[in-house]
């Protein structure tokens, strides 16, 4: 049983070392965190009660400390944002964090270093909206900054968690039945037009930080059929609502460092170098800007060696299409909810 879990992510003193089956549990359900423990023992050709075992380990141990479901809030109509902050002074850091913690608009807050202290993705309904929770913002922290950055959010890609197994799955080429509580069908189709009601805002509330809760527990707490909100949640990834569900792994406990990578990249190449970092085994989430830049990627690495082998790689193919860009180290996440 997963415990409470809000999408926090924080350095564990505790490091662990996996062995090849958790590391391969871990790929596939990053693929699909819905994905049954009998497919995946299948793929494995392991018993569904060790891979069952073994997932319960890894949660015990926090290595796995929950399931999240990525929802477009561009494809809600939302209007959504990166706010970088840089700080003169630190006095009242931890008070002015409580209170960014607390503004419903503030929907992931995440401590960093580099050229900047602070990253908090901002949703609303409109740019007048935006500019009153960004002037609230302001009043809060205005003693404080020495600048900022706004970089508006056009698309978020979740990629997968490709650096722990040496293996490729393609769960969608595979003789096994994939349950079809996976969604794995909708989530690879074109998007279809969605409408949405409370109902569907309901479930996208609790999907996000439990995206491995049965449809027979989600049934339960909204007081919907089963056959409702299977429905519905399959509404929500046909039209895109829903991009994917994944399982928050502590990659940090496993040796990792969390970096962005803030890409100004000649427009004409930008396709080309999304497909790139989508393929990268260190990157695990891409999105794209308006503003000084238009990509970021999020990219872990084991150390400063092979975060420099990462960007060497990417400036050595793409020398003439990256125009600028900086790394920043991410220290911790200390909100991530949605609306």
């Amino acid at each position: 049983m997963v415990k409470e879990f809000h999408g926090e992510v924080v350095h564990k003193k505790k490091k662990y070392k996996l062995d090849s089956l958790d590391k391969d549990i871990i790929t596939l359900l990053g693929i699909n965190s819905r994905l049954s423990l009998s497919f995946i023992g299948k793929l494995l050709k392991k018993r569904p009660d060790t891979i069952k075992y073994r997932l319960d380990n890894l949660e015990n141990k926090d290595i796995i400390p929950g399931y999240m479901t990525y929802v477009s809030l561009n494809n809600l109509k939302k209007s959504t944002f990166l706010i970088l902050f840089k700080f003169n002074e630190f006095s009242e850091f931890e008070n002015i964090i409580e209170k960014l913690k607390n503004m419903k608009n503030n929907y992931i807050i995440q401590l960093a270093g580099g050229n900047w202290d602070l990253r908090i993705y901002v949703y609303s309904n409109s740019i007048e909206e935006f500019n009153s929770v960004f002037n609230n913002i302001l009043k809060e922290i205005s003693g404080s900054i020495k600048e900022y950055l706004i970089l508006q959010m056009i698309k978020k890609i979740y990629t997968g968690i490709k650096m722990l197994s040496d293996k490729s799955f393609n769960i969608n080429q595979t003789n096994y039945r994939i349950n079809r509580s996976s969604f794995q069908k909708q989530l690879i189709k074109n998007k279809k037009k969605t409408e949405w009601d409370e109902q569907d805002i309901k479930i996208l509330n609790i999907l996000h930080n439990n995206a491995r809760i049965s449809i027979k527990d989600l049934s339960e707490k909204i007081d919907l059929a089963t056959t409702s909100i299977f429905e519905r949640i399959k509404k929500l990834v046909s039209g895109k609502i829903i991009t994917s569900f994944f399982p928050q792994v502590s990659l940090l406990s496993l040796g990792y460092q969390w970096y962005k990578i803030l890409i100004r990249v000649n427009p004409v190449s930008l396709e080309k170098i999304k497909n790139f970092l989508k393929n990268h085994p260190n990157t695990t989430f891409i999105s794209e800007f308006i503003g000084e830049y238009n990509l970021q990627a999020s990219i872990f690495a084991k150390n400063q060696k092979q975060l420099y082998n990462v960007l060497r790689e990417i400036r050595t193919k793409y020398s003439k299409d990256i125009l600028s860009y900086e790394t920043q180290i991410v220290f911790s996440q200390i909100k991530n909810k949605l609306i």
